[in-house]
Parts: structure tokens; sequence; C-alpha cells
């Protein structure tokens, strides 16, 4: 049977591609879990209270460029990674944890890294972002008022969730459940 005959519309034979790369993969636990945490850092990310003020053309705009620093920051926190299963990441993980981001402290985190006015085309946009990240600089400093170091600790950790590239952690988690398919069409859809 021709696949043409069968799917009509395009995203019929995405989800036929994605599929078929499924059934043919060696899917193992370790990639169903980042799935799972990038499905939910994304959700959590659109309606936390200062990256969510952006309209959805921002955010995808913002996510499709940091969505590993973010998975990174997710995963890190996330109750059930065991630091041997993902044993690329160790050294990230445990630093990030030693952080110990209490609720508030991780939000305002997220908000710093994400809302960047310089990824988005609408000035009015990117004037907002930067106001949000500007007041979650604002919020950490207060909130950390007491112990100066620990602002410093969290500013500094930034960078470390750069790493690895997020080409490399697409190709480790996500390329065996998602294939030939671009993450970031896949980030568009969540």
């Amino acid at each position: 049977v021709n696949q043409n005959q069968i799917f009509q519309h395009p995203h019929q034979m995405v989800f036929y591609a994605t599929t078929e790369s499924l059934l043919k993969s060696n899917i193992n636990p370790q990639h169903e879990l980042a799935a799972q945490i990038l499905l939910t850092a994304i959700k959590q990310a659109r309606s936390n209270s200062g990256f969510g003020l952006l309209n959805r053309n921002s955010q995808d705009g913002i996510l499709t460029y940091l969505w590993a620093p973010l998975f990174l920051l997710k995963a890190a926190h996330w109750p059930s990674v065991n630091l041997n299963m993902l044993p690329n990441l160790q050294n990230t993980f445990k630093k990030i944890k030693d952080l110990k981001l209490d609720y508030l402290e991780l939000e305002i985190f997220e908000n710093i890294l994400l809302c960047r006015g310089d990824l988005i085309g609408d000035s009015g946009q990117a004037s907002l972002a930067d106001d949000v990240q500007e007041r979650a600089l604002q919020t950490l400093t207060v909130h950390t008022v007491s112990n100066r170091g620990r602002l410093e600790k969290l500013l500094t950790a930034i960078p470390m969730l750069f790493t690895p590239s997020s080409g490399a952690l697409c190709a480790i988690l996500f390329r065996p459940i998602i294939g030939p398919i671009p993450i970031e069409t896949v980030i568009l859809t969540i």
C-alpha cells in the first residue's frame, strides 16, 4: 500500500514517522523519563507567573532556544531521577541539586533563565520579558538578602545549564523517541 494513499495530511505522516521510529528503535527508561520531564518542564514554564505573561509566539521563540537549560533545571529537581540513569549529566545535576532551590527560588530562576527579550522579535513582548527578568532578579536579591553568597552562587549556576549543548541532549535523550522530527517542532506542540 502506498503511504501517500493512506496519509492525506502532513501531520498524519509525522505521526506515522514518529510511531515507526518508536517501533524500530530501542527506547529505554531513560528516554521515556527524559520525554516526561521535557513535557512537564515546557507545560510548567508556560504557566510560570512571569514567563506565562508572554504570548504564545514569544514563549515558543524562547523555548526553541532555551529548552535544553530548562530541561536540565527541571530534571535536576525531578524526584525520581536517579543520577546513574543519565550518566552524562551527573555532574550538572549534582551541582544544581546542591543549590537546594526552594519553590520560590526555582520559579525566579526560571524567569531569569527564560525571560530573554533579546530572543523576541516583538518590541512590546521583548520589553515585557526584560521587565519580568529584572523583577525576578530584584526578588531574588531580596529573597537572599541575608545570604549574599547564596545570590552569587545561584546566578553563577546559570551557565552550567548550557552544558551539554542542546544538540547533544537531543541526540542522546530525544532522537530515539522523536526520530528525524526537529525537537523545536515537538516543543511547539506542547
